[in-house]
């Protein structure tokens, strides 16, 4: 369980964080533990998570399987930038390909939408060489 109260967490999250997707009056749900597709609040209510919140999540938590990969690659190789070429993006990349349509040969490895977007710009200006939307 956690080692924070859960006064202490509503505290803090009221002090110190910004909730870019709730507007006005802001009453966040206290979570304390997370399970499969479940959580539970600093009561014992147990919600379940039909968000699948970020992207990190979205195969349930406390997924032993996720933990164990993620363990053993934080201890061979945390993060590279993604200049560099690392074994598992590497992998994951030609899985990825070798599932998809036969129209697909790259894959881009994004944290969200925005990034998608600023290289979608950047590889349509590149192919077309222009700088601009006007012609």
């Amino acid at each position: 369980m956690s080692e924070i109260s859960r006064e202490q967490v509503l505290e803090y999250d009221k002090k110190y964080n910004q909730h870019p997707w709730l507007m006005g009056n802001v009453n966040p749900i206290p979570v304390e533990r997370a399970e499969g597709i479940y959580f539970w609040d600093y009561n014992g209510k147990k919600y379940y998570d039909m968000a699948s919140q970020l992207a990190n999540v979205n195969l349930g938590y406390d997924n032993r399987d996720i933990i164990e990969a993620v363990k053993k690659q934080i201890e061979i190789l945390p993060y590279i930038a993604p200049a560099n070429a690392s074994g598992p993006r590497s992998e994951l990349a030609k899985l990825l390909i070798d599932l998809a349509p036969d129209n697909m040969a790259k894959v881009l490895f994004t944290c969200g939408g925005s990034d998608a977007n600023e290289v979608a710009i950047y590889a349509a200006r590149t192919v077309t060489g222009r700088r601009h939307p006007n012609p």
